[in-house]
């Protein structure tokens, strides 16, 4: 269906869901971070915290950091 075609309703709707994702998106990778034990100055200050796509990025970079330490210990 066509996005034109849809009611206000629906289109509330839609957007609802959408920031029901986006928030439990938001926790799952803060809680992530705080099972890594990730500290909040070590954030480049550009970084927006409330952006999954920003905060999922730097988390997986970190991680990838973490992953290269480990193996090289190996």
């Amino acid at each position: 269906m066509s996005i034109n075609k849809w009611t206000k309703k629906e289109i509330i709707d839609e957007l609802q869901v959408i920031h029901y994702y986006h928030d439990e998106m938001l926790s799952t990778l803060k809680n992530i971070w705080c099972l890594f034990d990730m500290h909040e100055d070590e954030l480049p200050d550009d970084l927006d915290v409330e952006s999954p796509e920003q905060l999922g990025d730097y988390i997986y970079g970190r991680l990838s950091q973490i992953k290269k330490q480990v193996n090289t210990e190996k």
